[in-house]
């Protein structure tokens, strides 16, 4: 039985109890993961916690022998189980409970909490049971075949499939009506993997049956707990022994049978034992997907040694054929001769492994070892001569037909051209056939040819079309045949190259065939090719090259004779027609919207303007008289251009001005006498200065005087006293805009003062 496991998932408000809940209770309920669980016992009895299921709320007789399993849904669906009693004669009854919202202690009060219950019992309705879908039926009752059942009359032994929703915890009591300690096997299979995991790693728990006797060539692995059949096999497990390592099969008898799961695996040793010594057997099911148990642990390694000693086999004997010859006058010799033998007793008396005879009786012999014996007899009869064979002539034979070829011979040996050793000899293909037959007596052969004429095979079309110029060659060569068309050809070969009905009838050995075939005339087809296509935008190309009984085949492997065509690129199609194939490649480009700007208005300096208009798939008309997509312009003005297309124009002015040059005057001297005449040094400009800034300095590099205001002038005094006549160096910095783009400027030079 699965090893307790505590129950996961159940909601329960009732007060502990000092008894300690076991799998016949709900609190102890079996977690469901893995798709069969085997009581090889049933138990007896109803737990710690009896009368949970009563009788009067649920269609059963209440809990008798119980075990409990549980589960939470990971996914809405159909819930199914079978339930297979391990002797068909008993009755198991069951009740499926949801208690998602409810405890384990309201089972035995609230009936509602049933979600599917089965009862049946008797006649038909003992052994299997379980939700299989097989019925409509939720609810069935005690007896069987009751029509329909109800809570408290069967009808089947099956109830339908279970609906579950996700996040549900649902638990099943299965119940032993019979009271049988035969036990029984779950399957929960028909609803998937919808249990809760453990994380205990599985492992081997015990051996049986170690090697220590003749024909004993396997070990019995058991685990403590079901292994997934598809993540164990032989190839984990290997045997040590004295002449090294020896591979073993693996076998189940749950897995064999296509069952997922199974505690309990045979190894046999490949080839089998033959030696005595110390043997070692090792599992190392070497990654963590293999050898998992149902919720997907994987198996812990083992390793265990074992002596034996042989002999390993009884003897095995064959004395040849029940029957063979011996020549009048001749000696054989019957060989039993076997390595695992110890003694032998011929029914001569002989007790050697070979006897020699010279006359014609049944002779037996009896073989020995520490493991068994074997026995066999042979009969020797007289052959009163050498064997004779006659084929017979060569022979053809027609395709199909089988020609059995015999070369009896009494108490003799065959040996066919392909090494086949029988009698007789089946005769199918074409070729040269022979055979050597031998008996104690001497020997004979024989060969023959046989040819095989094929079956007639007019693979022509029951109607055709040609075209103009064409010709329909019909060719009816068959192996021995003679022909006949219907205009009186007798040649193998006909040419057609007119429209009609034509027929031939061609005779064989084997057999006759007619065939007839309609020839009729077809027009040449021709095809518009299509030419390159410029699209405006949002505008769809359709194509269509249809020709009657034509294929087609585009670049991107469609094969439409319409296409719908949005995109831009390179197409290609060819057409295969009835008369002639054509090939087509053409572009599709779609004309841009206009973005037609020629800029701000701009000044003519230095360098003449360039103004462009470039628009794709466009015309141009500029107002100077132009075409082209750009022009120069190298006068002051006003500049227009038109641009337009299938699909649009536009319409864009930009004005050429003169350019503009801004000049700063600064005087080399001044006279600061306080005349009213040349008293200050400033600058002199008819432009804006931006970011303005004058320094002067003594011939000392002494700065004097500094100002940001172009209107500001330097009266020739340094902190309140008149400078003397002197050079004086003088810096400025400033920013004009000119053609509406700021320059910046740096200037310096020198001035004088003057009395």
């Amino acid at each position: 039985m699965k090893k307790l496991l505590p129950i996961l998932g159940l909601l329960f408000s009732i007060n502990l109890i000092a008894q300690t809940p076991t799998v016949q209770d709900c609190l102890g309920a079996i977690p469901v993961c893995q798709q069969v669980y085997s009581e090889t016992i049933s138990a007896s009895g109803d737990g710690n916690y009896p009368d949970e299921v009563l009788s009067s709320n649920t269609c059963t007789a209440g809990e008798l022998n119980s075990i409990w399993y549980t589960f939470t849904v990971n996914n809405s669906g159909d819930f199914g189980f079978l339930i297979t009693p391990n002797s068909s004669n008993d009755d198991y009854d069951w009740v499926l409970y949801n208690i998602t919202t409810a405890s384990c202690g309201e089972i035995t009060n609230n009936p509602s909490l049933v979600v599917s219950c089965n009862a049946a019992g008797g006649g038909n309705c003992d052994g299997e049971t379980g939700a299989t879908g097989q019925t409509n039926w939720n609810n069935q009752g005690g007896g069987c075949n009751a029509n329909n059942p109800s809570q408290n009359s069967g009808g089947s032994p099956y109830n339908d499939l279970i609906p579950v929703v996700a996040g549900n915890t649902y638990v099943l009591m299965v119940s032993n009506w019979s009271g049988s300690t035969n036990g029984y096997s779950i399957d929960f299979g028909l609803s998937g993997d919808i249990g809760v995991l453990d994380t205990v790693l599985p492992f081997i728990s015990s051996t049986a049956d170690l090697p220590d006797e003749c024909l004993d060539n396997s070990i019995t692995v058991m685990f403590n707990e079901p292994i997934q059949c598809s993540t164990i096999e032989g190839g984990q497990f290997s045997l040590v022994g004295p002449s090294g390592p020896i591979a073993v099969d693996l076998t189940s008898d749950i897995c064999d049978q296509m069952g997922l799961y199974d505690d309990v695996f045979v190894l046999t040793a490949n080839p089998p034992i033959s030696e005595s010594g110390t043997y070692t057997l090792v599992f190392n099911p070497d990654n963590s997907e293999n050898a998992l148990d149902v919720c997907g642990n994987p198996a812990i390694d083992f390793d265990i040694s074992f002596d034996i000693s042989g002999p390993f086999f009884p003897p095995m004997i064959n004395l040849a054929d029940d029957t063979i010859g011996l020549c009048i006058g001749n000696v054989i010799t019957l060989d039993a001769t076997e390595e695992n033998a110890e003694n032998y007793t011929w029914s001569t008396g002989e007790t050697t492994p070979t006897i020699s005879v010279d006359e014609e009786a049944t002779y037996s012999v009896t073989i020995t070892n520490a493991c068994g014996s074997a026995d066999d007899d042979i009969d020797v009869a007289y052959v009163f001569g050498p064997p004779t064979v006659d084929l017979g002539n060569d022979i053809t034979i027609c395709e199909g037909e089988v020609l059995t070829l015999n070369a009896f011979n009494s108490l003799s040996e065959y040996a066919w051209q392909d090494g086949s050793t029988e009698a007789s000899f089946d005769v199918t293909e074409e070729g040269t056939y022979s055979v050597d037959i031998e008996n104690a007596c001497g020997s004979a052969d024989d060969e023959i040819f046989v040819e095989v004429i094929d079956r007639v095979d007019l693979q022509f079309p029951l109607a055709t079309a040609l075209c103009p110029g064409d010709e329909l060659v019909l060719d009816a060569t068959s192996e021995a045949a003679t022909y006949e068309w219907s205009t009186g050809s007798t040649d193998p070969v006909f040419t057609i190259d007119a429209v009609g009905t034509y027929s031939v009838t061609v005779t064989t050995p084997c057999e006759t065939v007619e065939w007839t075939t309609v020839v009729e005339g077809l027009d040449g087809d021709t095809a518009d090719l299509l030419p390159d296509t410029l699209l405006c935008q949002d505008e769809v190309l359709n194509v269509n090259i249809t020709i009657a009984n034509s294929t087609y085949l585009w670049e991107d492997g469609s094969t439409e004779a319409i296409r719908n065509i949005d995109e831009n690129g390179d197409y290609a199609v060819t057409i295969v027609a009835p008369c002639a194939t054509y090939e087509d490649a053409f572009s599709v480009n779609y004309i841009p919207l206009i973005d037609l700007e020629l800029g701000v208005d701009s000044f003519l300096c230095f360098n003449d303007i360039v103004l462009v208009a470039t628009s794709g798939f466009s015309e141009y008309q500029w107002s100077n008289g132009s075409q082209d997509s750009v022009v120069i312009a190298d006068q002051i003005g006003e500049y227009s251009v038109r641009v337009f297309n299938q699909c649009e124009e536009a319409l864009d002015t930009i004005t050429v001005f003169e350019c503009e040059r801004c000049e700063l005057f600064v005087p080399n001297a001044f006279s600061p006498n306080f005349d009213g005449i040349n008293d200050e040094f400033k600058t002199f400009t008819d432009c804006e200065l931006a970011n303005f800034d004058l320094k002067v300095f003594d011939r000392w590099g002494s700065l004097i005087f500094e100002t940001t205001d172009p209107r500001e002038g330097w009266d020739g005094t340094f902190e309140g006293k008149k400078m003397s006549d002197d050079v004086y160096i003088w810096y400025a910095e400033y920013t004009v805009v000119e053609n509406l783009i700021p320059r910046p400027i740096f200037v310096k030079g020198d001035v004088s003062i003057l009395k």
